[in-house]
């Protein structure tokens, strides 16, 4: 049987939106029964790493010294690494490569806590009588994915402060839509799937770098904010980086990675980089904003493949904390309601939670956790499992001797 991992491109069957085609090869694969595709190793320190993201986001928001964008980058790399490794495991495993489960599980994921928060926002509006003129195109942005597009092409007054924030989500959706394709004809149309993938993901990482760069001094047309802070493809430098982490990522390299003491303490190193980009201590390397970014992508990626490839360090002690986990899981969720709490935080209080008094800072900080706990347990857990049930299963290919 072939590895896993470069098997023959005339064994995979592909699957997009039902419609099956394969390219039968060898009399020795047999088809198993109909059954869900196998499921990429569960990597509980990763919620660890959100959390340190999620808090730089919630920090920065709330008037504290910290760097907000650190943090969405470091969202971004996680992303890029889980879904190409979700996608990589999937063909690997099942020869199958299934979009339409893939964009299930999207919707799954992301839609019903944004639909949920994006009507709770609504209903404040309305009730606050802030004229719709402001806001509505934030809305269609929020629930479009496009938000980043307004942003850029007509200004930030044009979308809000109650929904600024789904840029991000924009771009992640934009990317879902682009890579899944780029990664399917790389790992089918080449016997050297991982290799070329890896390649490929590299190369677009430092495409995405380098227009970060030349676009950093440029503003957008309606905007304060430059064009590399608000253009998708900067960001993809994250994203990108992330993928080819989870390219390399094998079986091969695992066992012999953890035991060496270098790699440790490479991570241990690119962690306290991490904490210094969010918090913004202040390193020679980490000045200037756009180049910044691109570090804290680098950084992050490091930190990820040692937590992806080590069984026992220092690092996966720190990230693997039930504290830090907990928070993981409830990062994206806190993420949505996080710019809702704090817009009725400041019109109720008159100050952020930084400028406001300690009992202030408590119930901003309960409020936001008790909401999000709730959303996330009465409707994300709840939502996901239905949605979920629409995927169609696939067939697993096993080899027989």
């Amino acid at each position: 049987m072939p590895n896993k991992e470069f098997f023959c491109a005339s064994n995979v069957r592909i699957v997009l939106f039902g419609q099956i085609s394969s390219c039968h090869h060898s009399s020795r694969l047999k088809l198993s029964r109909m059954e869900p595709a196998p499921k990429a190793r569960y990597l509980p320190s990763l919620d660890g790493l959100r959390a340190l993201a999620i808090l730089g986001v919630l920090a920065s928001h709330g008037g504290w010294r910290a760097d907000g964008l650190a943090g969405v980058t470091i969202f971004f790399v996680i992303s890029g690494f889980l879904i190409t490794r979700l996608i990589s495991s999937e063909i690997a495993n099942t020869r199958h490569l299934h979009f339409r489960n893939f964009y299930i599980r999207r919707v799954a994921r992301l839609l019903p806590a944004l639909l949920l928060v994006c009507a709770l926002t609504i209903t404040w509006l309305l009730s606050t009588g802030q004229p719709w003129s402001i806001w509505y195109l934030g809305l269609v942005g929020a629930l479009t994915f496009s938000t980043d597009l307004i942003q850029h092409f007509l200004g930030l007054n044009h979308v809000s402060t109650y929904f600024q924030y789904t840029w991000t989500l924009a771009i992640e959706e934009q990317f879902y839509l682009l890579w899944p394709f780029a990664l399917f004809i790389s790992f089918t149309k080449f016997k050297s799937k991982i290799k070329l993938g890896r390649n490929f993901a590299i190369c677009l990482f430092a495409v995405s770098s380098m227009a970060s760069l030349l676009f950093a001094g440029q503003k957008s047309p309606k905007s304060f904010i430059s064009d590399a802070t608000l253009m998708a493809i900067s960001h993809f430098a994250a994203l990108m980086i992330g993928a080819a982490i989870a390219l390399v990522e094998s079986k091969k390299c695992g066992p012999e990675l953890q035991k060496r003491i270098l790699i440790n303490v490479l991570g241990i190193f690119a962690t306290i980089i991490l904490i210094f980009g969010i918090f913004q201590i202040k390193t020679p390397i980490l000045d200037n904003q756009i180049s910044g970014t691109n570090l804290i992508a680098f950084f992050a990626a490091i930190v990820v493949f040692v937590l992806a490839n080590s069984s026992k360090n220092l690092i996966l002690v720190i990230f693997e904390n039930p504290f830090l986990r907990h928070i993981g899981k409830l990062s994206y969720t806190l993420y949505l309601t996080n710019m809702l709490i704090l817009n009725i935080f400041v019109k109720i209080v008159g100050a952020v939670p930084k400028e406001s008094s300690p009992i202030s800072k408590i119930i901003w900080a309960l409020s936001l956790y008790l909401i999000s706990l709730t959303i996330y347990f009465c409707l994300e857990i709840p939502m996901r499992k239905r949605i979920n049930l629409l995927q169609k299963p696939v067939r697993n290919i096993l080899s027989s001797n």
